[in-house]
């Protein structure tokens, strides 16, 4: 049995390739089948050698196949996720999809927006994709309840997409993509600020380097009284 008509197979991820031993007494090429696939940060590669199956290129290629097949229903795809399972590097609060919008005015100075922290992502209206930007306001519910209606109205969101493509939260974590719930991304964002607001005060002279703070304007003279 030679090898079978390759145009009636799926080969994707599946090549014939030979290794030449040239360090043998007696060099010779090893013929066989090459899988090489990878998903979601998993990889697998593996030589079926010909010889391993009765010198039968059908039958190594079977096994290449079944391992592939597999391997992809171990590992189902998220590229076609509508977002991107790990944190933007970039992002300013660290969660994709929430950010923080200052006050905002109009032409005439007239007050638009409080300053807020946003959710955004997209959603088709009428056949049409529309980026979605939904503020909630600082002054109205206050920084931390803001900062966590954001990310709740982002994370909703994700969890529509998720349940779309029948996808588990907990598999994105298993493929070893950074995904956050809502609890785990507020203690990450809070977690970010607070760390900001301490460099922000030692680079003013307010921080101890301890996580404690002095009052500014309570500075002493030499002779231990304040100025």
């Amino acid at each position: 049995m030679g090898i079978p008509n390759l145009e009636e197979l799926e080969l994707t991820n599946i090549h014939r390739v030979y290794h030449y031993a040239s360090k043998r007494a007696n060099p010779k090429k090893t013929y066989g089948w090459l899988l090489k696939i990878q998903r979601n940060r998993k990889q697998l590669q593996r030589f079926y050698m010909d010889h391993r199956y009765n010198n039968i290129p059908a039958l190594s290629l079977a096994a290449a196949m079944m391992d592939r097949d597999e391997f992809i229903e171990n590992n189902p795809s998220f590229k076609k996720l509508a977002f991107r399972p790990d944190p933007i590097k970039n992002t300013t609060l660290g969660v994709s999809g929430v950010h923080f919008s200052s006050t905002q005015y109009d032409r005439n100075g007239h007050l638009n927006q409080h300053a807020s922290f946003c959710a955004t992502y997209h959603e088709y209206r009428n056949g049409k994709k529309q980026l979605i930007n939904k503020a909630f306001s600082i002054e109205m519910y206050g920084f931390k309840e803001a900062l966590r209606l954001a990310i709740r109205a982002r994370k909703d969101w994700e969890m529509q997409q998720l349940e779309k493509m029948q996808v588990d939260p907990i598999d994105l974590r298993v493929a070893g993509y950074d995904y956050l719930d809502e609890e785990m991304a507020f203690q990450k964002v809070m977690s970010l600020l607070d760390g900001d607001l301490k460099k922000m005060a030692a680079a003013n002279g307010n921080g101890n380097g301890n996580g404690t703070y002095t009052k500014v304007g309570s500075h002493t003279n030499g002779n231990g009284h304040k100025k």
